[in-house]
């Protein structure tokens, strides 16, 4: 989405390496339901990786601030990985996104390699079976309510994905949303811990329930 290189801060690995909130302004042309061109600016506001691994309070919170301003959707960009786990704090901080005003979209940021276009034909759609997989566990488990999802098996298909989430962004109106504090919600998770414990014997009973 960017018209120049490098717009935001890239770096390679598995952890993070965004620790402040940047925005930049870009100009695209899109198709209008008329058939004409019409030129639009884009506001995009990148952030740390969420919620933060270190578990930053004030890098959470730096996020929740981001998306509390006006803004037509949420894009959680996530890279493909075999294990989808999260504790019950990333739960909690997670959850909270579920009060945003506007949609969640979730880009699965593939990074595979093929050795020529037969080997692209041959692997691709079943690489792309396999992240819708994986971006759907992701979701599950995070607790998030998705409303798109898109796949990009490798780095050039990015762009086309990213073309396609900025119209699927304009189609929604421009909203506010209000979140509780990271403080606050570690509060709420701290008293629900302490009236209902791992391992209590009302969980044992509820437990039992479920199964029945």
């Amino acid at each position: 989405m960017a018209d120049t290189k490098k717009a935001f801060h890239v770096c390679a690995g598995k952890g993070g390496c965004t620790k402040d909130v940047a925005s930049e302004i870009f100009h695209r042309m899109v198709l209008g339901s008329d058939g004409l061109e019409y030129q639009v600016n884009l506001t995009v506001v990148d952030t740390p990786g969420f919620p933060d691994h270190s578990g930053n309070a004030e890098i959470n919170d730096a996020v929740f601030d981001a998306t509390r301003q006006w803004l037509n959707a949420v894009v959680w960009v996530v890279k493909p990985r075999s294990s989808s786990d999260v504790t019950q704090q990333e739960r909690a901080l997670f959850d909270e996104f579920n009060r945003l005003n506007v949609p969640i979209f979730q880009l699965v940021n593939g990074r595979k390699v093929y050795k020529d276009a037969a080997d692209r034909k041959n692997r691709r759609r079943v690489d792309k079976a396999n992240m819708l997989v994986m971006a759907d566990e992701m979701a599950k488990s995070a607790g998030l309510r998705i409303t798109g999802r898109f796949l990009s098996t490798t780095k050039a298909d990015l762009k086309d994905e990213t073309q396609a989430i900025i119209y699927r962004s304009l189609s929604y109106p421009f909203r506010t949303s209000s979140f509780r504090s990271v403080e606050d919600i570690e509060g709420t998770v701290s008293e629900a811990k302490r009236h209902h414990p791992r391992g209590s014997k009302e969980e044992s009973a509820m437990q039992q329930k479920d199964e029945l």
